[in-house]
C-alpha cells in the first residue's frame, strides 16, 4: 500500500492539489475506534448474523475469528453498556469533525485495507474502514494498480503483519485507494471521485477548479471548490505509509 498511496499523492499532486500531513493527533485513533465498533456489533445478544450462517449449515468463515469469539458470545448487554458506547461513539465523532473543520479538506484518501486484498478467508481487522462507519461518513473505494512483489519488496518492514504478508500469492492482486467523504455529502464525494478516478487513469491532467453538482432539473445542489481543501491519508499502517493530505490547486 505504501506504493499505491504514494502513486496516488504524487499523481494528484502533479494535477494541481497540494499535498500535505494531517497530524495523527487531531485523529480519533483507529486502533480504538475499531474496538469500540466491534463492542457495538458484539453486544447483539442474539448473535443474529453469526446465528444465520449457522442456521445455513455453512462453515464459519475463518478470518471471523479475528473479529469474534465464535463459540463465545460474552456476558449479557446492558442499558449501561449501550449509554456508555454511544458517549464514546459521539466523542469519536466530535474529534473527526474537529479535525475536518481545523484542516479544511473536501475528502481523505487513505488505504481501505493495510495491503492490497487479501488473499479469501485471510482478512484481518478492517481498522481503515470501520471507522467511517462509526462516525457516518460516506466512503467509496477505487482500485489503483496492483501487487508487484519486486517493486514492493523495499517497503517491506520487519514485523509481524496480520495475516501474513506472501508477496508470490498475491502478485498481481488488485490494490486500491479509499476516497472518503463529509456526513451526509455522499454526492460530493462521488463527484470528487470520478475526478480522482479519471486523474489516476490519465483521463485528465489538470485538476478542475470546482466542482457542480446538479439534479435533473440542473439546479444547482453544491459547489465544492478544489482549491479550499481535498485529500489526505489519515494515518499509517503497516504498510500503507505516512500520513498525507492533498489541497486543491491554488488560485483558480
Amino acid at each position: 500500500m505504501y506504493r499505491t498511496i504514494t502513486t496516488v499523492t504524487r499523481k494528484l499532486a502533479v494535477a494541481g492539489y497540494r499535498v500535505f500531513d494531517i497530524p495523527t493527533g487531531d485523529l480519533p485513533s483507529l486502533a480504538s475506534t475499531c474496538k469500540l465498533a466491534f463492542r457495538f456489533f458484539k453486544k447483539y445478544p442474539d448473535r443474529t448474523p453469526l446465528q444465520n450462517i449457522k442456521n445455513g449449515g455453512e462453515p464459519y468463515d475463518p478470518s471471523l475469528s479475528v473479529l469474534y469469539h465464535l463459540d463465545n458470545p460474552g456476558p449479557e448487554p446492558t442499558l449501561r453498556d449501550l449509554y456508555d458506547l454511544n458517549i464514546a461513539k459521539a466523542q469519536v465523532a466530535a474529534k473527526m469533525r474537529q479535525a475536518w473543520l481545523k484542516s479544511g479538506v473536501d475528502v481523505i484518501v487513505a488505504p481501505a485495507y493495510q495491503s492490497c486484498a487479501p488473499l479469501h478467508d485471510t482478512c484481518g481487522d478492517n481498522v481503515y474502514t470501520v471507522i467511517w462507519n462509526v462516525v457516518d461518513y460516506p466512503a467509496c473505494v477505487i482500485p489503483v494498480r496492483h501487487a508487484d512483489k519486486t517493486a514492493d519488496a523495499q517497503n517491506v518492514r520487519n514485523v509481524a503483519y496480520t495475516p501474513a504478508y506472501q508477496p508470490a500469492k498475491i502478485e498481481g492482486v488488485p490494490c486500491h485507494v479509499q476516497i472518503i467523504g463529509r456526513r451526509l455529502k455522499d454526492e460530493v464525494l462521488l463527484q470528487h471521485a470520478k475526478v480522482i478516478e479519471k486523474i489516476l487513469l490519465g483521463r485528465i491532467k489538470v485538476a478542475p477548479a470546482s466542482i457542480t453538482l446538479a439534479d435533473e432539473n440542473a439546479t444547482v445542489l453544491a459547489n465544492c471548490r478544489f482549491n479550499n481543501g481535498v485529500c489526505s491519508v489519515t494515518e499509517r499502517s503497516a504498510r500503507a505509509g505516512p500520513s498525507k493530505e492533498i489541497r486543491g490547486r491554488s488560485g483558480s
